[in-house]
């Protein structure tokens, strides 16, 4: 659950970026430095950097189409809330057995 609000924070946070500024080489800086996060932290949790590591390729691929931010958050959202519904509704609870 904590991951899924930090995506949100992320994606909001990159959201914002990408209708307040159109300078490219700022983009490409910020897609660099996502990148390697993503990449650094591939056998960790590496979707938290992925959704705005997105978000910024499509504004570089499609400047001034600031919808396509706003569609991608709402999809992670809808996501991420049929993720919280699975778990909820099947009661799944994680049981660690400690054998001597």
């Amino acid at each position: 659950m904590a991951s899924f609000v930090i995506i949100a924070f992320l994606s909001a946070l990159a959201a914002v970026i990408t209708i307040e500024t159109g300078n490219p080489y700022l983009l490409l800086g910020l897609l660099f430095s996502f990148a390697v996060v993503v990449f650094a932290t591939t056998g960790v949790n590496a979707i938290l950097f992925l959704v705005p590591f997105i978000i910024i390729l499509l504004n570089i691929y499609h400047p001034n189409e600031w919808y396509l931010s706003f569609i991608r958050i709402l999809e992670v959202t809808i996501g991420g809330a049929i993720e919280v519904a699975i778990v909820y509704l099947s009661g799944s609870q994680l049981t660690f057995s400690h054998r001597q």
